[in-house]
């Protein structure tokens, strides 16, 4: 082949090869879908106090680090520990009252065996009289006065069963050797064991690793069932993009995403598409809107995406609520996967 054929061919070919790369870019490129709407979030968990006390001492900084069990705040615990004291001392006496009770109903037991004995011998004495007054050797006064005795004894030995049978009533258990199941005593135990519980918690533990926000200054009142301080889980964080909902038939789970911050701009993290929520941002509203009066405008509704983060620079801390925006590569391949299905 001469120096000039081979030229032509040469010649030839970068088109040809251009033309081919030109298509293997093509079929192989993706297509992406971006939106800046989007924020670093995380878990944030609010510590609540279990007893109403006073904040003593605070042991950690604010925005600090702290492990899971680790404590961080100590309340007054003058009243809890009252509180405990009394709780002991109405156990205390709750089992005392119910030994003196069982001692008390031992007594009248034995009470009553004397007094059946002494209604069996007015018995016999009111038939022996009756013989006599029958056979004239006894005068009526004396019949009179045993009958009289032996209702007085009857008596006596019914009023003593029925307190006997409240005692056995009240002392309950108690009387089978399971005086820990009475239920006086099991409520006052666990009157003890409450106040137990809450001068235990009058130490503020974190429950679970990460940073410590608003934290209450020393002094300040701790209240039931509101947060003292939140706890911010800073090892697991992801991004929440809100997408348009004309958007949403071209995401998946699994698809790549890259991920940058405004508070990083040269940064780029990368992650995939998590979870897609099933409702818009504006269903979980507090109040969400209501277009059922006839004046509205249509406004194209934003639906919350879920993307975790898989990889970026670790020097870089993240931090919730910062904004973010993303890009979903929703179609990386397929193109090149179609040409090659159809060949």
């Amino acid at each position: 082949m001469t120096a000039t054929t081979r030229r032509r061919v040469l010649l030839g070919l970068v088109p040809l090869l251009a033309v081919l790369a030109g298509l293997v870019v093509w079929a192989s490129g993706g297509q992406r879908i971006e939106t800046d709407n989007a924020y670093l979030k995380s878990d944030l968990v609010p510590i609540h106090p279990e007893v109403d006390a006073q904040v003593t001492e605070v042991l950690v900084e604010e925005n600090s680090v702290v492990q899971a069990g680790q404590t961080v705040i100590r309340l007054d615990v003058a009243s809890l520990k009252i509180e405990l004291e009394r709780a002991e001392a109405r156990l205390a006496t709750v089992r005392e009252d119910l030994l003196a009770l069982e001692r008390q109903y031992r007594q009248r037991r034995d009470e009553l065996a004397l007094a059946e004995e002494q209604r069996s011998f007015a018995e016999r004495e009111l038939a022996r009289q009756r013989e006599l007054v029958g056979a004239k050797l006894s005068p009526a006064t004396r019949l009179e006065l045993a009958e009289h005795e032996v209702l007085q004894a009857r008596g006596r030995v019914e009023i003593l069963r029925q307190g006997i049978e409240e005692m056995r009533i009240r002392l309950g258990p108690m009387l089978q050797g399971n005086s820990a199941d009475h239920p006086l005593l099991r409520a006052a135990a666990a009157e003890r064991d409450a106040a137990t519980l809450h001068l235990a918690r009058a130490q503020i533990v974190a429950p679970l690793s990460g940073r410590v926000v608003k934290l209450p200054e020393r002094g300040a009142m701790a209240r039931r069932g509101t947060p003292l301080f939140t706890l911010v889980r800073s090892e697991n964080i992801w991004v929440e993009a809100n997408f348009k909902e004309t958007q949403l038939d071209r995401l998946r789970a699994g698809q790549p995403v890259i991920i940058r911050l405004d508070s990083y701009p040269d940064a780029e993290w990368r992650g995939h598409v998590h979870t897609i929520s099933p409702a818009s941002g504006a269903e979980f509203a507090v109040l969400p809107p209501q277009n059922a009066s006839g004046n509205w405008v249509k406004v194209v509704q934003r639906v919350p995406v879920r993307i975790a983060i898989d990889a970026g620079p670790a020097d870089l801390p993240l931090r919730a609520g910062t904004s973010a925006s993303v890009s979903v590569d929703v179609q990386s391949g397929n193109r090149l996967s179609r040409l090659l299905g159809s060949l």
